[in-house]
C-alpha cells in the first residue's frame, strides 16, 4: 500500500526578478567606474573631494551634537531656575517671620485657622497639615 503514493514533486525555486534596462546600465556605470584607471592628478583630485566631504560630514555632526547638547543644557537650567525660584520665596518668607517674630507664616496660619472654625469641613489632609504645622511649633507654644 505504500508503494502506492506517488513521491512529492519538488518545490519550484523562485526566480529573481529580472532587472530592468536603468538598473543594467547602472551596473555597467559602477563597473566601468571602479575598472577606470585615473592619472595621479585625478587620484588626487577625487581624494580631496573625499576629504572636504568628510570635513562637511564631520562639522554637520559636531553642529548637530552641540545643538542638542544645547537643548538639554537649556532645559536643566530652567528647571533648576525654576527650583531656585522657589527656594529664593521660601528663604524670603522665613526671613520675614524670624524679623517679626511670627511663628506662622500667613498661610500656615489660615491652614490652622481653617482647621479650628466651628464650621470646619477641613479634609483629613489639610488637618493632618495644621496639625504637623502646630505639632512643630510645640515648644514655643508651651514655653519650653
Amino acid at each position: 500500500m505504500l508503494d502506492s503514493v506517488p513521491p512529492a514533486k519538488p518545490a519550484r525555486k523562485k526566480r529573481a526578478p529580472k532587472p530592468t534596462k536603468a538598473q543594467l546600465r547602472e551596473q555597467a556605470d559602477d563597473k566601468a567606474l571602479a575598472e577606470a584607471k585615473f592619472s595621479d592628478k585625478s587620484r588626487m583630485t577625487i581624494a580631496h573631494a573625499v576629504s572636504i566631504y568628510k570635513a562637511r560630514l564631520y562639522k554637520q555632526f559636531w553642529t548637530t551634537v552641540n545643538e542638542e547638547v544645547r537643548k538639554r543644557i537649556d532645559a536643566a537650567d530652567n528647571e533648576m531656575r525654576k527650583q531656585n525660584a522657589e527656594l529664593r520665596q521660601e528663604n524670603i518668607t522665613v526671613g520675614q517671620m524670624l524679623r517679626q517674630g511670627a511663628m506662622f507664616s500667613a498661610d500656615e496660619y489660615r491652614t490652622i485657622l481653617a482647621c479650628l472654625h466651628p464650621d470646619n469641613s477641613a479634609s483629613s489632609e489639610k488637618r493632618a497639615r495644621a496639625f504637623q504645622l502646630f505639632k512643630q511649633k510645640e515648644r514655643r507654644l508651651v514655653g519650653q
